[in-house]
């Protein structure tokens, strides 16, 4: 049986096509973000949550997850929307993306420094 997972809006293709060959669930097509009560509704009996920075997982949310749930994962490198001290109460475990943006980061700023070096 492959695991189940709710995820919260539409992702890059790749990823989306990953997803439906390696998991069940819940693929929001409509890209509309969800409220809390459909969000709970579609998460009954899922074991993961991924979510993205318009996604507010906050830990009224959080305290209502089914206990199937054991991990969220946001497709962010940031993560203030997903109330991390409210997972780790409930023993739920927290995943980003976190060096997605950092090549592009530099790649930015030696750009700026040539263009500075220029003027």
């Amino acid at each position: 049986m492959r695991p189940k997972i709710v995820v919260t809006r539409r992702l890059p293709q790749a990823v989306e096509a990953r997803w439906r060959r390696d998991y069940e669930g819940v693929l929001n097509e409509g890209d509309a973000v969800y409220g809390a009560d459909a969000l709970l509704q579609l998460a009954d009996g899922a074991d993961a949550l991924l979510c993205a920075p318009g996604d507010k997982i906050d830990a009224a949310l959080i305290a209502r997850l089914p206990d199937t749930i054991k991990v969220v994962g946001t497709f962010s490198v940031g993560y203030d929307h997903v109330d991390a001290k409210a997972l780790r109460a409930r023993g739920i475990a927290l995943c980003n993306t976190p060096d997605v943006l950092s090549l592009a980061t530099a790649e930015v700023t030696l750009l700026l420094i040539l263009a500075a070096a220029r003027r």
